[in-house]
């Protein structure tokens, strides 16, 4: 039993692996390659030697314009609900947090974020020995 749990475990924790090392490829893709349109015709050129017409296109400048961010002028959102978030959690009682925690632990695993999970398993021994102070 104990083994296969770990094997489990191991495969869960790979396949995260290689979920964020698609994801940091993919961010670097849309970041350093697709987001300058001369880097991404060398790079499209290095991949498709043969298909030089393409390299005239248009089509790299309208992509860099779509994947480059835009400057917001206010506080970005997330900013705004991590401000939002907290003030929730700083208007709750001890009992009410305690809850919203284990909650949290059920909505980071379900998103396959048991790393997060564990996160809040320290939390929540750090505040039962600031209780038990």
């Amino acid at each position: 039993m104990w083994g296969s749990l770990s094997r489990a475990r191991r495969r869960e924790n790979a396949d995260r692996e290689r979920r964020r090392q698609e994801l940091c490829y993919l961010e670097f893709l849309r970041d350093e390659i697709f987001a300058k349109p001369d880097i991404a015709r060398m790079y499209w050129h290095t991949r498709h030697p043969r298909d030089l017409q393409v390299l005239h296109s248009t089509d790299f400048g309208a992509i860099a314009d779509v994947l480059r961010p835009t400057k917001s002028i206010g506080p970005s959102t997330d900013d705004t609900l991590a401000d939002l978030i907290r003030d929730f959690f700083d208007g709750l009682s001890e009992d009410d947090r305690a809850h919203l925690v284990r909650n949290l632990d059920v909505v980071f695993r379900s998103f396959e974020r048991s790393d997060l999970a564990g996160q809040l398993d320290a939390l929540e021994i750090g505040q039962s020995q600031k209780a038990e102070a």
